[in-house]
């Protein structure tokens, strides 16, 4: 296997006290997330990388919608290829699914394997169904129940797609 593209992106989250709530904390607002570090491997980078939860209270587990756009002029994403999520100590990965494909033009055509977790690293790979996505093409999918980190602060998430050698 080879990795085929890296991109790292930083979340930066916010909290406040809330009154009713005692002493958990609330986030407030999406992690914004910005490009930080492009490494291409073999040609191509990730664009518009975007990791989005549906629910940003600490401590709580959600759905991530992770989004990106492959190279221009790179060799894309193969319908048998691999995407790796790296979350930084702090998140639970240990308990993650695939929470689904989003449906064309935006998704996916295909199906997924089950999620590898190891450690902090999330891998999902694409089970030889589908076509792959073609160089300049949107992948978006959504994986649940990673648990939100308990104390907020800035977060570094490493993208990277890979293929089978």
């Amino acid at each position: 296997m080879q990795i085929r593209t890296l991109r790292l992106v930083r979340c930066l989250r916010k909290t406040e006290r809330g009154w009713a709530l005692g002493p958990a904390f609330r986030l407030i607002g999406l992690l914004l997330l910005s490009l930080l570090f492009v490494a291409p491997a073999f040609g191509q980078t990730l664009t518009q990388v975007k990791i989005t939860p549906s629910d940003t209270v600490a401590g709580n587990g959600t759905v991530y919608t992770v989004s990106f756009i492959t190279g221009a002029g790179g060799p894309g994403l193969p319908f048998d290829g691999k995407i790796r999520l790296t979350f930084p100590a702090g998140f639970n990965v240990a308990n993650v699914v695939l929470a689904g494909p989003v449906s064309p033009p935006n998704g996916i055509n295909g199906g997924f394997t089950t999620p590898v977790v190891a450690g902090q690293v999330v891998t999902v790979g694409r089970d030889g169904t589908g076509v792959g996505v073609a160089s300049g093409d949107t992948a978006v999918f959504k994986i649940a129940v990673v648990v939100n980190p308990i104390l907020s602060g800035k977060y570094s998430l490493l993208v990277e797609t890979l293929f089978n050698a």
